[in-house]
This record gives structure tokens, C-alpha cells and sequence, in this order.
């Protein structure tokens, strides 16, 4: 072979290796180089630029940056899309109370299966901080990492993930006049959401000027993340550290109400002193159990399974920790290294209403000084066992019982406190309860539980042990 042939066959090699590595669609990137609202180097046109160039999958801001934008900023391309903010900020401060429900500093209302931001602050929104609405006709999984971020000040829900239909009474989105929702789809999609160093405060910080009056008694419900998941799919919460305090609503909200499973693990985080929700008159009753602290409803058929660890849930209007599973599907919880102290309602609550086990967990944690109702409370209203743990915890100083436990269906009910505190209950040490068919039993070993008038136990159950316990 000649040196021109094997020169010639080495180029056209080459030219195709690069046309591989680098192909016309490579990924781009778009820049945020000023504050401006509009125009060349701005936040908004980076978006606009990647609504119209599937090519561009990252915009990144010039650091320490402060755009003031004057809308709603909406990626709604199909590419993943990542925005890093270089420790900027995106600030809605000036803007009049929101005309629009569906909006938020920036909004995803496209394709993307992968939104990720990080290293940004959004603040003073008139509606969400961010918000993604998952479309209805997505099937595939939606990511949302968040990492670095910081949300305050939204006078709707600081963090929304969207991909739920709620049909009339709507605390699943923001409240709308006449309970309508403005994003009415249930996707068949799952959402993750993966939430690393995100503090979350002040949402649902309504500007005077605003009337919720026009909602007709649809209930301030803006928590400080929201994540709706409808149809078929499930939810699946990863968050490590970082706070989600002084919301109006809850700290958190997990809510699936379709066929699927939530899934949530939390390590390190801080969900207090939220919830100022007043109640408000709907049909005949109130709507109540809007503030938590970190609240997981499961609707439909599909399991709840939670993991926290050392985590803080102090100080919220109604529970610190609310776990709900209302169709058929088990509740798996274990909280460990976890406080909960002056929560209006419970302490931490599981329930679970339909055919299902409900197992709880609780090491080397505290549930105190609940100022109205238990420290942990766990309800089987349906068909299925109850299996509740307590070890090396402390559950004390709560108004009403400390550990209460109830079977009220068919299935066995065992309760097992192991080197624990249960002193200065309002009402018993434990509280049980097995009412229909299946047994039930309680271990009591090495705890103390002093500071009571009458009885420290209230077991209506086949077998009580009780075992070196300190009692007055």
C-alpha cells in the first residue's frame, strides 16, 4: 500500500472517529452572563435558546449574578436539561401577585425525562419558586435533582413537582377559584426527586394584596415541596440534608394517588415550625392535616416504605411525621436517630386503611412534648398485622398517650418497647388495642415510665409482658 493510500485511508478514519465523538447534535451550552430580564445573556433567553435547540442541555450563569426576571421562565424542550447557577440568584421580587396559577421563577412544561439545578437561590416568587409539570402523556420515569438550592419567600408552593389530576376539592395543587385545577393530568409517568442541600422556607407567603377569598373555601395548602404523582407509576424521594422549615403548609408533601408506590429516604434534614394553615369550612367537615412537617400520602394500590434517619421535625402545627396509606398496600417505616419535639398533633403517625401490613420502626429517637394528641400513634384500619418497635427511644411529655397502637380489622397486633423512656404522659405509656379477629401481644422490657396517676399500661390484648421496668 502506498504512503498517499494509507495517508488518505488514516484521514478518512480519523474525520469518522471524530464524527462519532462529536457529532452535529453534540450537547451545548448556553450562558448567563448579566441580570437582565430579557435579551442577549439572560436567564430567559438561555431558556428560550434551549426551547429552540435540543442541542443545548446546560445553561450555566456567570457567578454571583442577580436576575430579576419579570415572568414565569419556561423550558419546555424535550432534552434533559441542567442549570447551574454558580451561586446566583433568580428573584421575582417586584412582580404584582401571581394572575396565573401555573407558573413559577422557572417551569418545566415539556418533555425533559431529567431536570437538575443546582447552586441557585430563588426568591420573592409571586407564585412557585420551581415548578415542573410532568405532561400527561409522559410514561417514562421524570427525574428532579435539586442540589444546592435555596427556595424562600413563594407565596405558592416553594417546590412543585405536578403530575396529578385532582378532581374537585384541590389541596393537591395551589388553590385555584373554584377549586379547578390548573393542571389537570394524571401522567402515567414516576417521578424522582432527588433533593440534596435544598432549603426550602417561606413558601406560601401570600402578598397581602392578594385575595384568596376568590378561592371558595379552597384551603391555603402551599407547602415547602410538593410532589404529586397520579395515574400508573410510582414516587420515589431521595433528600439528604438541608431544611424545609416555616412553610405555610407542610414541610414536605409526597403524594401518589394511582397505582405505584412512594418510596422516600431522608438523612440529615429539618422540616419545623411549619404549618399556619387556619382550617376552612368544606362540605360538611374542615380541611385539616394540611401542615406537617413531612407528610406521605399513598391513595390508590401501591405500598409506602420510609426511611429517616436523623432527621428534625419540631414545632409544626399538626404532625411531625404523617404517613398515610389509604388503599391496599403495606406502610414500611423506620425512623432512627430522629426528634420530633412540640408538634401540635402527633409526634410521628402511620395509618394505613385499606388490606396491608403496617410495620414502625422507632430507634433511638425522641417523639415529646406533643402539645395535643400522642407521641407515636400507629392505626391498621383495614385487614393486615401491626408490628410496631420501639428501642432505646424516647417518648415523653406528649399530652395524650405515648406509644398508641391500634387493629381494628383482621390481623395480629404486636407491640415491642425495649430500653425506653415513656414518663409524663398525658394519658397511658402505651395504648392498645386489638379489635377484631387475630391476636395481639405487647413486650414492655428495661423502660421507664414515670410520672403517671394511674395505670403506666392500657393493653387490651392476648399477651402482656412486662419485664424490669421503672414505674410510679
Amino acid at each position: 500500500m502506498t504512503k498517499v493510500l494509507k495517508a488518505a485511508l488514516t484521514a478518512v478514519v480519523v474525520a469518522a472517529m471524530l464524527a462519532v465523538a462529536s457529532p452535529a447534535s453534540a450537547a451545548s451550552t448556553a450562558r448567563v452572563t448579566n441580570g437582565n430580564a430579557s435579551g442577549p445573556g439572560s436567564f430567559a433567553q438561555a431558556v428560550d435558546d434551549a426551547n429552540h435547540s435540543r442541542s443545548i442541555r446546560r445553561i450555566v450563569f456567570d457567578a454571583g449574578l442577580t436576575v430579576e426576571v419579570d415572568g414565569s421562565v419556561v423550558f419546555d424542550g424535550p432534552q434533559r436539561l441542567t442549570i447551574d447557577g454558580n451561586g446566583s440568584t433568580v428573584s421575582g421580587a417586584g412582580l404584582a401577585p401571581a394572575e396565573t396559577w401555573d407558573g413559577g421563577l422557572f417551569v418545566s412544561a415539556g418533555d425533559s425525562r431529567s431536570i437538575t439545578v443546582k447552586d441557585i437561590t430563588f426568591e420573592d416568587s409571586p407564585n412557585n419558586g420551581i415548578a415542573v409539570f410532568v405532561p400527561a402523556d409522559q410514561t417514562r420515569t421524570v427525574d428532579v435533582s435539586l442540589r444546592d438550592v435555596t427556595v424562600d419567600g413563594a407565596q405558592f408552593h416553594g417546590v412543585l413537582v405536578d403530575a396529578q389530576f385532582f378532581d374537585g376539592f384541590n389541596t393537591d395543587d395551589v388553590p385555584h377559584p373554584n377549586c379547578v385545577d390548573p393542571h389537570p393530568f394524571d401522567s402515567a409517568a414516576s417521578v424522582r426527586v432527588s433533593l440534596h442541600d435544598v432549603d426550602v422556607t417561606g413558601a406560601g407567603s401570600l402578598d397581602p394584596a392578594y385575595d384568596i377569598s376568590i378561592a371558595d373555601g379552597c384551603p391555603q395548602d402551599f407547602d415547602g415541596v410538593r410532589v404529586d404523582e397520579g395515574g400508573d407509576g410510582s414516587l420515589t424521594a431521595l433528600v439528604r440534608g438541608g431544611s424545609f422549615d416555616g412553610n405555610l403548609a407542610d414541610g414536605m408533601e409526597l403524594d401518589e394517588t394511582g397505582d405505584g408506590t412512594v418510596s422516600a429516604w431522608v438523612l440529615g434534614s429539618s422540616f419545623s415550625g411549619n404549618g399556619e394553615t387556619v382550617p376552612v369550612p368544606f362540605e360538611d367537615g374542615f380541611a385539616e392535616d394540611l401542615d406537617d412537617g413531612f407528610d406521605i400520602d399513598e391513595a390508590g394500590p401501591g405500598d409506602l416504605l420510609a426511611m429517616v434517619i436523623g432527621a428534625t421535625v419540631n414545632g409544626n402545627f399538626d404532625e411531625g411525621l404523617d404517613f398515610d396509606e389509604a388503599g391496599p398496600g403495606r406502610v414500611a417505616a423506620t425512623v432512627i436517630a430522629t426528634t420530633a419535639d412540640g408538634n401540635e398533633d402527633e409526634g410521628m403517625k402511620a395509618d394505613e386503611e385499606d388490606e396491608g401490613s403496617l410495620l414502625f420502626n422507632l430507634y433511638y429517637s425522641s417523639s415529646i412534648n406533643s402539645a395535643s394528641q400522642d407521641g407515636l400513634q400507629v392505626e391498621e384500619l383495614g385487614d393486615g398485622d401491626v408490628d410496631v418497635v420501639v428501642f432505646k427511644s424516647t417518648v415523653e411529655g406528649n399530652d395524650s398517650d405515648g406509644v398508641k397502637a391500634d387493629e381494628v380489622d383482621a390481623g395480629d397486633l404486636d407491640v415491642t418497647v425495649l430500653f425506653s423512656q415513656l414518663s409524663n404522659n398525658g394519658g397511658n405509656a402505651t395504648d392498645t388495642e386489638e379489635a377484631d379477629e387475630g391476636t395481639g401481644s405487647v413486650s414492655v422490657k428495661y423502660t421507664t415510665a414515670l410520672g403517671y396517676a394511674g395505670d403506666e399500661w392500657k393493653n387490651d390484648v392476648d399477651t402482656e409482658i412486662l419485664v424490669g421496668n421503672t414505674v410510679d
